[in-house]
């Protein structure tokens, strides 16, 4: 399987917490302080979601990081594409080689349903938004912390993972 890194929900928390084109700007000190992130670890996936194009900079004294479109408008598949890298979804079932290769009678047996499973599972991400996730703390879910207040907005259940 293709189990997405914990970075990736690193970074849908660190999202969330940037304002949208033509809002205030976050420091990613702040970010790094609510959501207990190192700050340097952080920096770098602001970094790759910058340069990846999902969040703009400004600097100086009321500089910070910005989503560089509205929440509604950024995908999970754009989110974990930035994160992951391009190709993240390719791979065999088994960890073969030989699915890679364009002779079908040298794929593994799952090959078909893999290719399958994983064409639902990218459509599935590219039709839920940053939006979507607006109440998905990782931070939560790693800690094992079930009664960890929801943040604004989102359902009583959001502390305990079951919010989406």
């Amino acid at each position: 399987m293709f189990p997405l890194s914990l970075t990736t929900g690193y970074a849908v928390l660190a999202l969330n917490c940037m304002e949208g084109p033509g809002g205030n700007p976050a420091q990613v000190a702040s970010i790094a302080a609510s959501t207990k992130l190192p700050g340097p670890f952080l920096a770098k996936i602001v970094n790759r979601l910058g340069t990846q194009g999902l969040v703009k900079t400004r600097r100086g004294r009321s500089g910070g990081v910005l989503l560089s479109r509205p929440a509604e408008q950024i995908t999970l598949d754009e989110i974990v594409t930035a994160v992951e890298g391009e190709g993240w979804d390719k791979g065999c079932f088994l960890g073969l080689r030989t699915c890679a290769v364009p002779e079908p009678e040298k794929h593994c047996p799952f090959h078909e349903f893999w290719v399958e499973e994983i064409a639902r599972f990218r459509a599935k991400m590219g039709s839920t938004s940053l939006a979507d996730l607006g109440c998905f703390d990782p931070i939560t879910l790693v800690d094992g912390i079930a009664s960890a207040p929801s943040k604004p907005g989102c359902p009583e259940n959001c502390g305990s993972g079951s919010c989406h």
